[in-house]
């Protein structure tokens, strides 16, 4: 059984000697820990714990409520008992004015029987009280889960949501990014309808699972309604929030949920918006739905960010220009595309330039005819034009990139494609854009001329300067294309291009 620690101030040593002996003998249970003086008081509270302290309304320098205020930090929840042999009324009222559990006449004290009896009742109603407290606490506790937190999924809901958007903590660095990322469950009207809202519910409880599985503990995951779900993802930059979302978009495609007799599965559409942390808020979540809708509009199960968003309808909006050449098409999508970066204005622009002269070059080396040129070199100057939605910092980065990055940046491809389809550009322009990064021995769509975008392409980028890596000679890139002939590059193109290389006139090693 625990003794009773009690921490006894009296500086008269006859009293106190009498209230050791009296407390004593009544009981076996009890650590009596005595000292004489206010700072003996303070230093014990400060290096022990005690259930209760007994002190002697006089304790020079000071009086009993002085010492109560001075120690009340260190006292904690120990309840404080008075004794005093004074019979002045005012003592006992400004000793329990003050907050301390009882008082008790010193010669009732030095009996034993009574002090003990008091000191126990003290201590079962603080423990009584800090009880009660813990009870508080926890019931407040359970409303605040319950007022924050979905029912079905136990993810955080939208109140919560509202919170965390305006949360200091997101806001406090300058120097990061906060990514908000949109889903929704694609066709889940169609779960609900044909297997019942048993099975809808497995499947959005599932689902938070897989958020569960993923989430930083300084993230945030949502239900944001129905469907919908949300991630704040704190100090997250754009390319760590797009491999974030494909990771959980193909965990959400590969689960397997239970209903009746069948095996459910389910995809989900993805929306990404990245802001300064200091920036973020509700209009965040509205920019990552717009990219959501865009991945819904591409044909879903897919990951979209709002700058695709704002590419995607700019170039619809020329699409309606009937007018425009598609030239003119090009060129004044990238005029509207004002965000652009250093880099990014360079792959789309000056880079671009070179990969068109080169490719027609390739491509009347390969006898193409007079149409087919003319689409070719749209095709080539447009090729890139999906990096409008990469990055800067990524494109610029000047180190290797990531496995997300890459990733991140591998996309452009068929996202200019879309770009192409979504200005009305010929169905051959589209397919060379997306497939342009496509190896040789893996493409699915071959006719287009996505191969000779392709080799002018990697010999423009091999001997040009990147941030990454210095460039290299003509002769040395060649080399380069004849080694991946035939498993990275298309064989007849490099064929083509080796011709020019050869010839006496335009060698195009100096491009």
């Amino acid at each position: 059984m625990c003794k009773i620690r009690i921490l006894l101030a009296e500086d008269n040593p006859d009293h106190r000697q009498l209230l050791l002996e009296g407390l004593s003998r009544t009981a076996g249970d009890l650590d009596i820990h005595a000292v004489t003086t206010a700072d003996e008081v303070f230093s014990s509270l400060q290096l022990d714990a005690f259930d209760c302290v007994v002190l002697d309304f006089k304790l020079p320098p000071f009086d009993a409520p002085e010492i109560f205020r001075r120690a009340h930090g260190n006292l904690g929840n120990t309840p404080v008992v008075v004794i005093s042999s004074s019979d002045d009324q005012q003592i006992v009222i400004e000793s329990l004015r003050l907050g301390v559990a009882d008082f008790v006449p010193k010669d009732q004290a030095i009996l034993g029987t009574p002090l003990l009896e008091r000191i126990r009742a003290a201590i079962d109603r603080s423990n009584l009280l800090q009880e009660g407290k813990r009870k508080q606490h926890r019931r407040i506790e359970h409303l605040r889960q319950v007022a924050n937190e979905d029912p079905l999924t136990g993810l955080c809901n939208r109140r919560a949501a509202a919170r965390a958007l305006r949360s200091e903590r997101c806001r406090a660095d300058r120097r990061v990014t906060t990514s908000c990322v949109a889903l929704d469950l694609d066709h889940f009207k169609i779960v609900n309808d044909t297997h019942g809202h048993a099975a809808g519910d497995r499947v959005l409880a599932a689902v938070a699972d897989v958020l569960r599985r993923n989430i930083a503990p300084s993230d945030t995951a949502v239900r944001w309604g129905g469907e919908e779900f949300l991630a704040i993802l704190s100090s997250t930059p754009p390319a760590r929030a797009w491999g974030w979302a494909e990771r959980v978009r193909r965990q959400i495609a590969a689960l397997e949920i239970p209903a009746n007799d069948q095996v459910l599965r389910i995809t989900a559409s993805f929306g990404i918006a990245t802001v300064p942390s200091k920036q973020l808020g509700e209009e965040t979540v509205r920019s990552a739905d717009a990219g959501l809708y865009l991945a819904k509009e591409l044909g879903r199960n897919r990951v979209c960010t709002s700058i695709m968003a704002d590419a995607y309808h700019a170039a619809r909006r020329l699409h309606d220009s009937t007018r425009l050449t598609w030239a003119e098409r090009s060129e004044t999508l990238r005029a509207m595309c004002n965000w652009l970066g250093v880099t990014q204005a360079e792959h789309t622009g000056s880079h671009s330039r070179l990969v068109r002269d080169l490719a027609i070059r390739i491509g009347r080396a390969m006898q193409l005819s007079g149409h087919s040129l003319n689409l070719l070199q749209f095709a080539a100057m447009l090729h890139d034009i999906g990096k409008v939605a990469v990055a800067e910092e990524v494109l610029a980065k000047p180190a290797a990139l990531t496995a997300e990055e890459r990733a991140f940046v591998d996309e452009h491809a068929r996202f200019g494609g879309e770009l192409c389809r979504a200005m009305g550009m010929p169905q051959e322009i589209c397919d060379s854009v997306s497939a342009h990064h496509e190896r040789f021995d893996r493409r699915k769509a071959p006719g287009s001329w996505a191969g000779i975008i392709a080799v002018a392409d990697a010999f423009v980028s091999m001997t040009s300067a990147r941030s990454y890596s210095a460039p290299r000679s003509p002769e040395k890139a060649l080399q380069e294309l004849r080694r991946e002939s035939g498993h990275q590059f298309d064989p007849d193109v490099v064929r083509a291009f080796e011709s020019l290389a050869s010839s006496d006139e335009a060698c195009p090693l100096a491009a």
